[in-house]
């Protein structure tokens, strides 16, 4: 993929991000989902892309927040919004994020659209297996890394 790691980053070009973004939907296939469902905010650029290269128009958010005002990470996951649950009931789900880390605000979204009746599916570009605190992985990912990752939309790295 066209990435550089620079002091421990790896830094995501645009380039990048459409490249793996491919291997996602390859990875997605033929696979039916009722909704898309994106993680704030990392997992919105995703969501967004991912709807128009698998043509989906059902789309919604979860904000989830793993940091607070200091850029400190909390413990657990604070769910900050969440659709009513009608949205889901008898529904595939597909839950998106930028990354798999932790894994901890994934399963907490994952857990809330069981809750409501639906069945959640989870697609991100990136799996850190080494950092994850809960079993499972995601349904489809694009790598796998355990390095901090750069995107493109949430700084000013040029690319």
């Amino acid at each position: 993929m066209a990435t550089t790691t620079e002091q421990e980053k790896l830094i995501l070009s645009w380039n990048a991000f459409e490249q793996l973004t491919g291997v996602l939907v390859e990875r997605i296939g033929n696979q039916h989902f009722d909704v898309l469902l994106g993680i704030t905010r990392g997992g919105l650029t995703l969501t967004a892309k991912l709807a128009y290269r698998l043509n989906q128009s059902r789309i919604v958010t979860a904000a989830v927040r793993n940091y607070n005002d200091d850029n400190q990470r909390l413990p657990e996951p604070e769910l900050l919004y969440f659709p009513q649950a009608y949205i889901f009931a008898g529904k595939t789900v597909l839950v998106v994020d930028d990354v798999w880390d932790s894994g901890l605000s994934i399963a907490l979204v994952c857990r809330l659209i069981r809750q409501a009746g639906g069945t959640p599916l989870v697609a991100t570009l990136y799996y850190k297996p080494g950092r994850s605190k809960v079993t499972g992985q995601p349904d489809f990912y694009a790598a796998e890394t355990e390095t901090w990752i750069d995107y493109p939309w949430e700084s000013d790295n040029g690319n």
